[in-house]
């Protein structure tokens, strides 16, 4: 008898079987934490392994592989030449265990994700070291395909007889591995990627978020470190065929500054016209307000002379602001027994900041039906904004609930040191405060806000915080407003709020973005507008950085006191008080009337003039004097400038008087005019006119 073969040892298997998908639901309840948990079942093991059951002793056969990708719908089957048989083949033993799951620690945020890394099936690590941000999370699809199946290149001998138990086990243990499989697929992966998880999540993920970052950016150390920084930015415009630029610096410690800022301008002859503004302060010990000085150099450049007479005179003269000059300003303020009570501090800030985030998460950034202000009204899909993978929803108001964060907003703010400070309110008046507020809150409320009033919002899908709210103009849907975050990882968050107004193609964003481990902080502003009308583009950046320099403070010399500018303007400066008396209020003397008239028929001259440019007519009288023509037709036009001083007037006249400015236009139709005289009467009698020409 020949002796039966041996059976080789069968290779490591090897096993492809698909990882459910199935991302960390909400992040854990503690405040600093938001590290996503991953549940991802794990088969140990070496692999499904037929065995056959012949009663005969096989001769050794190649073997059967079938493979089965999990990715793809493709299926390739290598067979090889292999002994038939009508007996069923049953596994050996197949262990599942669930991965452990990673310790929860006070991280940075971490993406709230889908872990679509393979099972692994050998002994080795089943759960990353570090998680990397996925992709946006797919809609939920069919259920995972089954694993591919590795059978040995031999089967060792089998009794004849059929083990009903192995079958009972292998049928039982095949179910139980679908259920585990279906459950993790349904509980790990479709629940928390539902709209209405993701909803919930978003707004309670934020509240946590913001509570967390306001909280470490307002610790006492960090306030320390706040005290000495260097501020940069710079700026560069055009508009009205002008192009304008600057830059500015700034470094500061606790006692010192030292600033300076540049502007130039270039006009559409390419004449260039430069102005330096530099600036100092020191505050000595023991005071309470600086000595500040500045210079100003280019004002003859200006051509100011014609609105304020021999303000050149000052050009590249230091100017001394004196601290007994404040301080006899100040006296009211400061009067008192400790004057240190009443000075607002960082930490009051800081108070403050801490109070109105509680309140804001409390309210807004939540999902408590007794408390949130937002409703979800509908989700309207999967999409990306900005460039932002998100969950887009419809959002409503609740107005109870509006009135009632209104009304917390308030009492927050009104009971905090720093207004107790500033106000100095006594316990009566304080009580009365809160109740005036209260009741602004519920008049502003129904006034603002009706309850068929929506807005959207979007939750980024791979952090699951609330990326932005849009709110609506009443009246035009392409006027609208967003503010919102940009949370990029680590320790870096943007906060920004954007206006677009699809009518005057204009749109303008201001974005805050922050490093809250080096603690520095950039914010831009942009502004541009394709109108045919008046088309504009800005774009201006300050960048503000902790410093370890010591300023160094030199005092200028000469100086001209601030009081001798204002007197020498009309102005006469207060008498220094004592801190029980009150300060003298500034009389205003006739020339700086007769500069202030100047100016107002300038700048009504400069707008007329712009329209007429745009539009190759002039307004008539009529079309001047209605608020909403200006607000369209002369955008930027301080209605004060039609008020001369001591005056009520709100509109321009045909014939010019003490108490109401000149306007007679000519060549007129029913909707535009030819020429026109603008006219102020003078503190002197005289009449200052400028004329079309």
């Amino acid at each position: 008898m020949e002796p039966k073969p041996t059976p080789a040892s069968p290779p490591e298997p090897q096993s492809d079987l698909p990882n459910v998908p199935m991302p960390a639901e909400q992040a854990p309840e503690t405040p600093d934490s938001f590290q996503p948990v991953v549940i991802a079942p794990t088969v140990h093991g070496a692999g499904l392994t037929p065995i056959s059951h012949d009663p005969k002793p096989a001769a050794p056969t190649p073997a059967t592989l079938v493979s089965v990708p999990s990715s793809t719908d493709s299926v390739s089957t290598a067979t090889a030449a292999t002994q038939s048989t009508d007996e069923p083949t049953t596994p050996t033993e197949v262990t599942t265990n669930p991965t452990p799951t990673p310790a929860l620690t006070p991280a940075n945020l971490e993406p709230a994700q889908v872990n679509t890394t393979p099972l692994s099936t050998g002994p080795a690590s089943a759960v990353p070291s570090e998680i990397p941000p996925a992709a946006e999370t797919p809609s939920p699809a069919s259920p995972a395909p089954p694993a591919q199946v590795f059978s040995s290149t031999f089967a060792p001998e089998v009794p004849e007889k059929k083990s009903k138990k192995k079958l009972f086990l292998l049928t039982g243990g095949g179910a139980l591995l679908a259920l585990l499989l279906a459950g993790g697929f349904v509980f790990g992966y479709y629940l928390p990627n539902t709209p209405s998880h993701v909803w919930s999540t978003g707004l309670n993920r934020t509240g946590k978020a913001l509570d967390s970052i306001v909280t470490s950016a307002t610790e006492e150390k960090k306030l320390e470190t706040y005290k000495t920084s260097e501020i940069s930015g710079n700026f560069k415009a055009t508009y009205g065929g002008q192009s304008y630029s600057g830059e500015l610096t700034s470094a500061f410690d606790d006692a010192n500054s030292d600033s300076g800022l540049t502007i130039s301008t270039k006009d559409k002859t390419g004449k260039t016209t430069d102005l330096k503004v530099l600036a100092k302060t020191n505050i000595a010990s023991g005071n309470n307000f600086p000595d500040i000085y500045f210079q100003i150099v280019g004002l003859k450049s200006l051509g100011l002379d014609q609105y304020i007479p021999n303000i050149s005179s000052y050009d590249s003269k230091w100017i001394q602001i004196d601290s007994k000059y404040l301080e006899s300003i100040g006296a009211t303020y400061l009067s008192g027994t400790d004057n240190n009570q009443k000075e607002v501090t960082s930490s009051d800030v800081a108070e403050l900041a801490r109070s109105a985030t509680n309140v804001t998460t409390d309210y807004l950034l939540t999902t408590d039906k007794d408390k949130a202000v937002f409703t979800q009204q509908s989700f309207v899909g999967k999409e990306t904004v900005d460039g932002v993978k998100a969950y887009h929803y419809t959002v409503g108001i609740d107005k109870d609930h509006a009135k009632a964060y209104c009304t917390a907003l308030s009492n927050a703010m009104l009971s905090s040191n720093a207004y107790k400070k500033v106000a100095q309110p006594k316990d009566d008046e304080l009580a009365k405060a809160k109740e005036n507020a209260a009741k602004d809150c519920q008049t502003t409320v129904d006034e603002d806000f009706k309850a068929t009033d929506t807005f959207d919002l979007w939750v980024d899908s791979k952090y699951k915080l609330v990326y932005k709210v849009r709110v609506y103009d009443e009246k035009d849907k392409g006027i609208y407003t967003d503010i919102g975050q940009l949370y990029k990882g680590d320790d870096k968050l943007s906060l920004f709020a954007a206006w677009h107004d699809t009518k005057a193609k204009s749109d303008s964003k201001f974005t805050v973005d922050t490093d809250l481990k080096t603690n520095a902080t950039t914010g831009t502003f942009t502004a541009k507008s394709d109108s045919e009308d008046s088309p504009y583009d800005l774009t201006a950046t300050v960048k503000a950085t902790l410093s370890n320099k010591d300023i160094k403070f030199t005092k200028p010399s000469p100086t001209v006191p601030i009081q001798d500018v204002l007197a020498a303007f009309g102005y006469t400066a207060p008498a220094a008080s004592s801190p029980s008396t009150s300060t003298t209020t500034a009389s205003v003397s006739s020339k700086s009337k007769d500069a202030e008239s100047k100016t107002d028929i300038n700048s009504l001259e400069a707008h007329i003039e712009a329209y007429y440019a745009q539009h190759g007519t002039y307004p008539t009288l009529s079309l001047l004097n209605n608020p909403t023509w200006r607000a369209t037709n002369m955008k930027g036009l301080d209605s004060a400038a039609l008020t001369p001083p001591d005056s009520t007037a709100t509109t321009v006249a045909t014939t010019v008087s003490a108490s109401q400015y000149g306007y007679t236009a000519s060549g007129c139709t029913s909707s535009d005019c030819t020429g026109y005289t603008l006219s102020a009467v003078l503190s002197d009698g005289t009449v200052y006119t400028k004329k079309s020409e």
